[in-house]
């Protein structure tokens, strides 16, 4: 399995333990604070990746710079995220701490594997 391919399996088993993680203590700690839309992170999460993927596949053949294509990424998800919060945050207005909460480990804990990916591939390049 390529280098690419094994990202995306690992980004996509880290997802999905970080939903049971997240699912399992809400329902023990804050039960009566469980958003119901709280499905929406992991599936917002999967769609960057995928948005990350389509985007390093057409940028790579211009830019002979990863860094570049890094970068650009990390804005789009960032736009994207905080594009994410708000209308969360507008349109369904409950639970809207723990959601944030889940939101932000999510963020912070796939961002680190994307960069340890990233520092790993710039280090063998």
């Amino acid at each position: 399995m390529n280098r690419n391919k094994w990202f995306s399996v690992n980004y996509i088993a880290l997802t999905s333990v970080l939903t049971l993680v997240a699912v399992t203590m809400l329902r023990i700690f804050a039960p009566a604070q469980f958003p119901p839309l709280l499905f929406l992170v992991p599936l917002f999460f999967l769609l960057v990746h995928i948005m990350f993927v389509l985007i390093r596949r057409r940028c790579e053949r211009k830019h002979k710079d990863r860094s570049f294509i890094f970068m650009a990424y990390r804005v789009c998800r960032m736009l994207l995220s905080a594009v994410f919060i708000l209308v969360y945050c507008v349109a369904v207005r409950e639970y809207l701490l723990p959601f944030a909460i889940t939101f932000a480990v999510f963020y912070l804990v796939l961002m680190a594997y994307e960069t340890v990916h990233f520092m790993k591939g710039e280090k063998k390049s």
